[in-house]
């Protein structure tokens, strides 16, 4: 601490018997591990300032740390020059749209017609029909309010039956709401003597959307 006083004293001494002293010898002596760190000017200020016809400068170095301050913009007789006026403006950066979702007419290419009665040809097939109808009670009114419902007979038309591997039976039947039209996948079996329709299961769907 007391050389460091007597250093400081000597360089002050010596900067008043030989001025211009001060910021050579005694700052590099104590260096300038103490002065503040400045940013360098971003490239648009070196552009700016060139244009208007400066300089870079800076105040300093202070008598006592023998700091400068931090870069300006000068002239030629050292008058600041304000660089604020050609900041450029900075550019917008776009907002990700988000991908519009399809109305659900756009998904609909056509309602399906009424399937015609299946034929009475198999009894044991319309009798399954009959029973699915009854344990799912499917109903039909598609499209825009108001709609008319289909009637019984047409919803049961709906209701397909496969009896090929019978007593294990596949079954599919559709429910028509306002705004899609859903089908239902299923298993069962029956009773092959009397066609009685044993532990319905769902096991699958598929829904397609209307103008609602």
């Amino acid at each position: 601490m007391e050389r460091t006083i007597f250093v400081a004293a000597l360089a002050v001494l010596s900067s008043l018997l030989l001025p211009g002293c001060l910021g050579t010898d005694f700052c590099l002596g104590l260096g300038y591990s103490n002065c503040p760190q400045y940013i360098s000017p971003a490239p648009w200020m070196n552009d700016a300032c060139s244009g208007a016809g400066g300089h870079w400068a800076s105040s300093g170095p202070e008598f006592v740390n023998c700091c400068r301050g931090p870069p300006y913009c000068a002239d030629a007789n050292g008058s600041r020059i304000d660089l604020s006026q050609f900041q450029p403006t900075p550019t917008p950066v776009p907002t990700a749209t988000p991908n519009a979702t399809p109305s659900p007419a756009a998904t609909h290419t056509a309602t399906p017609a009424v399937t015609p009665a299946p034929s009475s040809a198999n009894p044991c097939e319309q009798n399954v029909r009959n029973q699915l109808f009854t344990h799912y009670h499917p109903t039909w009114c598609t499209g825009i309010a108001p709609c008319t419902p289909l009637s019984e007979e047409e919803v049961k038309a709906k209701i397909t039956v496969d009896l090929r591997q019978s007593p294990t039976i596949g079954f599919t039947y559709q429910q028509g709401n306002v705004c899609g039209i859903v089908t239902y996948m299923g298993r069962a079996w029956i009773t092959p003597e009397t066609c009685a329709l044993n532990e319905p299961q769902i096991t699958g769907e598929t829904t397609e959307l209307v103008p609602c």
